[in-house]
């Protein structure tokens, strides 16, 4: 834990730093001292690690506004990080050469002429840039907290008539997780009337005792839950959690699964544990190849994964659809234009060969509060 601490606050310490020497300019023309921008700045790379301090080793549970408030901070420094860094990009564009950027400002200046005026645009543009940039990161962050509260959109998918199944994914129950939009995306799912729902992992950031109350709202489902672990199920006791929600009604798949029969056709619906979650429970290997080893040949196979990751195993295995979640799509601006540098997929349908994937982006979010650009999701497929 020392460690992590150490680390994480190393991280966000050298963050924070480039952050404040950023808008220092705008910050100075608002009439503060450096040292008060410094003040104001610095303290927050301290934030997060002592939540997690605080949240493994006090006795004494986090008020959900406080942890709710760190979050929100986290989600407008990391956008604030993002844009300043992209600005900086800009500017090293236009720095290039003083003689591109002279002809930019006034192409009419001649050269000796240029030096003064050249330096009093740079800090007004430096001071321009750094007032938007910091306003911008405000405004993402507030629309961004508003999106991922509001009622989950409903998208739908056609690959036959058979069953109508319903996925949510990386619902994330957490202390800052609302009980009132729990209950929205469980009643949102009821309206969606299916013949089971699958759950495609990260239930939960918390421990079976943290969350006991806010898992029983989703009892409330209106029809039977097969589901599988996600990452962040092995870091709040997995075992625990596949125990409890088992108590509550959910189907757990581990390496597993069963047969349905509708209309003459046959489906078999199946599920692994996350692909990384052997690393901490070593008997929850993921292997596709056993769970689908009860299929039979003319069956419509799904395969619950949390990770698209997990694709290429299960194309070779047999699978025809695989249903996933994990990557939030990049979960807000402007992340969810990167994802594709770290995820094979980052939502929607794919192929893979003869195969299907769908990547659901989140139905809850995870740490920030912030959705832009990603809202929240509940999928509906007809199959078979």
């Amino acid at each position: 834990m020392l460690a992590f601490f150490l680390t994480s606050t190393a991280i966000l310490g050298a963050g924070h730093i480039y952050i404040a020497f950023k808008i220092m300019p705008f910050l100075l023309a608002l009439g503060l001292s450096k040292t008060m921008g410094f003040s104001l700045i610095l303290p927050g790379a301290l934030f997060m690690p002592a939540l997690f301090f605080w949240r493994f080793n006090s006795p004494f549970s986090i008020p959900s506004w406080l942890y709710t408030g760190v979050y929100i901070h986290f989600g407008l420094v990391s956008t604030l990080f993002a844009l300043l860094l992209a600005r900086d990009m800009f500017h090293l564009a236009i720095y290039t050469g003083q003689s591109g950027w002279n002809y930019l400002l006034n192409p009419s200046i001649k050269s000796s002429q240029s030096s003064s005026l050249l330096q009093s645009r740079r800090e007004f543009l430096e001071f321009l840039t750094a007032g938007v940039t910091l306003g911008s990161a405000f405004l993402l962050t507030g629309a961004g907290y508003l999106i991922a509260h509001q009622k989950p959109i409903i998208r739908r998918v056609k690959l036959g008539s058979t069953w109508k199944i319903t996925q949510f994914s990386d619902l994330h129950l957490s202390p800052s997780l609302p009980v009132s939009f729990i209950n929205e995306i469980v009643s949102s799912l009821n309206q969606t009337e299916p013949d089971f729902f699958v759950f495609t992992g990260d239930l939960v950031d918390g421990t079976v005792e943290e969350l006991e109350g806010k898992a029983r709202l989703l009892t409330q489902l209106n029809a039977p839950v097969y589901w599988v672990t996600g990452n962040h199920e092995y870091y709040s006791g997995a075992e625990n959690w596949i125990n409890f929600m088992s108590q509550l009604g959910w189907q757990y798949l581990h390496n597993s699964g069963l047969r349905f029969s509708k209309k003459g056709k046959n489906l078999y619906l199946c599920g692994v544990p996350d692909i990384t979650g052997s690393k901490i429970l070593p008997s929850h290997i993921s292997d596709p190849q056993k769970a689908l080893s009860g299929s039979l040949p003319d069956d419509f196979k799904i395969l619950l994964a949390h990770q698209p990751r997990s694709a290429p195993a299960a194309e070779k295995a047999g699978a025809h659809l695989q249903l996933s979640g994990h990557t939030h799509n990049g979960q807000y601006f402007p992340y969810n234009t990167l994802i594709r540098l770290a995820q094979p997929y980052g939502k929607g349908l794919h192929s893979l060969k003869q195969m299907k994937i769908y990547v659901n982006p989140g139905t809850g979010y995870w740490g920030p509060p912030n959705r832009v650009g990603v809202p929240p999701e509940i999928t509906v497929f007809e199959v078979g």
